[in-house]
């Protein structure tokens, strides 16, 4: 599937789930850019985007904490947390300091309705791994907390029953509405 087709896709599901973006295209890739405002703190506002390219789609979910001045130990956080992730992988800048969790589906020869499904799936993944991961990594920035420990709380948090969400039919207020009332 062309990646023109992709963003096709990718911009109904955004219209459809009334996510603001913006857009852009150039050399094979359709980006598209937006954000998540008004939830509660740690954090106010969570930045994505989605990327089609070719037959791959890939969605980004920016962390808004940096890692500036706690490089050596968001690596290290970072390291530990990707160990034994079923998809996805959390990366940083050691330049800007950006951590994020990406993940990438493959587009190849999917029915319309799965690649659908899957974005949603994969972007509300993406956004309770990155809202989990923030809450530790401040631990570390804040409170000068051993990444060892954060990545404890961290693996914690993913497995507790009472943060565990079924991702399938689920949709991102809906978490961010359950979190808030625990």
């Amino acid at each position: 599937m062309s990646y023109i087709k992709i963003a096709e896709l990718i911009r109904g599901y955004l219209r459809k789930e009334g996510l603001n973006t913006s857009e852009s295209s150039g050399d094979g890739c359709s980006f598209f850019r937006g954000s998540f405002c008004g939830f509660d703190a740690p954090h106010d506002t969570l930045n994505f985007s989605l990327i089609a390219e070719n037959d791959v789609i890939r969605i980004c979910v920016d962390s808004p904490i940096s890692a500036i001045g706690h490089e050596p130990s968001m690596a290290e956080f970072i390291t530990r947390g990707n160990f034994d992730l079923r998809f996805g992988r959390f990366e940083m800048s050691f330049e800007s300091g950006l951590m994020r969790f990406v993940s990438c589906l493959n587009a190849f020869d999917v029915s319309v309705d799965e690649i659908r499904s899957t974005i949603s799936d994969r972007l509300f993944t993406a956004v309770v791994m990155v809202d989990r991961f923030t809450k530790c990594a401040m631990e570390i920035s804040d409170k000068g907390v051993a990444p060892i420990v954060a990545n404890m709380r961290f693996r914690a948090k993913e497995n507790s029953g009472r943060n565990r969400v079924e991702v399938e039919g689920a949709d991102i207020a809906a978490y961010y509405t359950a979190e808030r009332s625990i």
